[in-house]
């Protein structure tokens, strides 16, 4: 889970970086198979950090459920971003990743810890899917700034790694 937080910090951390140049840098086309992009944009195009905010949620859901939008089951409305939504906040380990909690789980040693770490991953899931369904909002003026996205995965990493070694 740490890779995968650390990925989603350093993308996060990137894109704040790029909207807060003058004149800001918009990406356009954020996606697991295509962080940095290929050929220049915006030909004829309205765009703006909010799409790749949006872009960035995206890539948070991917990451943690192991899921791409073009799974077979998303089809007739159903989206990654749906599907998210609806498992959020009480069914959120039901789309999980299921190999995240198997590798945080063997790091502890008493039935006790066990206990303990699962109530960590489960929460540390929650706030990760908090900041990622927060960037895919609908209306582009609802979703969570690029600084905020950065500070908030930083903020989720940074207590997970320091619960792990505790």
């Amino acid at each position: 889970m740490v890779q995968r937080l650390n990925i989603a910090v350093d993308v996060a951390d990137a894109l704040d970086y790029l909207h807060n140049c003058e004149p800001p840098v918009v990406h356009c086309d954020l996606k697991p198979s295509n962080i940095l992009p290929l050929i220049q944009y915006g030909e004829g195009s309205q765009v703006s950090p909010s799409g790749d905010v949006y872009s960035f949620g995206s890539v948070i859901l991917e990451l943690f459920t192991g899921m791409a939008p073009t799974h077979d089951m998303f089809r007739d409305g159903l989206t990654l971003k749906k599907h998210a939504e609806n498992a959020f906040p009480d069914k959120l380990m039901e789309i999980v990743d299921p190999v995240l909690p198997s590798i945080e789980e063997k790091y502890g040693s008493s039935l006790q810890n066990q206990s303990n770490r699962m109530e960590d991953i489960c929460n540390t899931i929650f706030s990760i899917i908090e900041v990622a369904l927060s960037c895919c909002k609908q209306a582009p003026t609802e979703r969570m700034c690029t600084r905020d996205a950065a500070a908030g995965m930083r903020k989720i990493r940074d207590s997970h790694v320091r619960k792990s070694t505790r």
